[in-house]
């Protein structure tokens, strides 16, 4: 599990994707969940200002014809990546800033925007064909940000290796991304939107907690332990 309450606590590297496809690994859903409301209550107001602000800027250019969209490609991936980025520090007990959540934009700028065009080009196309195959390339590519962050990958090698990682056991993955975003609509819709600003970072937590698990490996404590 993850540890969050020494500093640098978890400094093991990352598994190979090759290692963790051949060898497999079990998928504990419940476990991920707490573990994003944990590291959320870590550090609550940063996690809402930032959603707040990721919200703000997509209803400034969604208001923007045509160019709004094509900055939205720009922006919306290294804004996703911050989440994920400042989740990476408190696991492993780093200091950080809130400008941190914007460090997407130094790392892997280029790499970010194109795993984000492709992924939603291909689970778009495989939509049109059958719903099938979208819903599949949607969810095999759901760790390609953090893949590519932190296993310093290619744009193409994230994607392969999130897609294959996250195929070894596919059907716990697709019952997490149920719950967790299904769930977090629903709640943040019935708290008049609001909820969102909650909801959406926990369900992107438990996202890069799944990842952290799988790609490094269960250690001795947990998250839950975690005052």
């Amino acid at each position: 599990m993850i540890v969050l309450d020494e500093p640098n606590a978890t400094n093991e590297s990352w598994k190979k994707p090759e290692d963790v496809i051949r060898d497999g690994y079990n998928f504990q859903l419940e476990s991920y969940i707490s573990q994003g409301i944990q590291m959320f209550k870590k550090d609550i107001g940063n996690f809402v200002l930032f959603t707040l602000v990721v919200a703000a800027i997509s209803v400034v250019i969604n208001l923007i014809p045509i160019l709004g969209y094509i900055v939205g490609l720009i922006i919306n991936p290294p804004l996703a990546a911050g989440y994920f980025i400042v989740a990476n520090k408190i696991r492993k007990g780093e200091a950080y800033t809130f400008n941190n959540f914007f460090d997407g934009f130094k790392i892997n700028l280029g790499n970010l925007i194109v795993v984000s065009v492709l992924t939603g080009v291909f689970s778009f196309i495989g939509a049109l064909f059958c719903i099938l195959p979208g819903i599949y390339l949607t969810v095999a590519y759901s760790i390609a940000t953090p893949m590519l962050l932190f296993l310093n990958l290619e744009f193409w090698d994230a994607m392969e290796a999130s897609r294959k990682v996250v195929s070894k056991n596919f059907f716990s993955w697709l019952g997490f991304f149920i719950v967790v975003w299904l769930g977090a609509v629903i709640i943040g819709l019935l708290a008049c939107g609001v909820g969102l600003l909650f909801t959406v970072p926990v369900a992107i937590l438990a996202t890069y907690c799944a990842f952290a698990d799988v790609m490094s490996g269960p250690t001795e404590n947990n998250i839950d332990s975690v005052s």
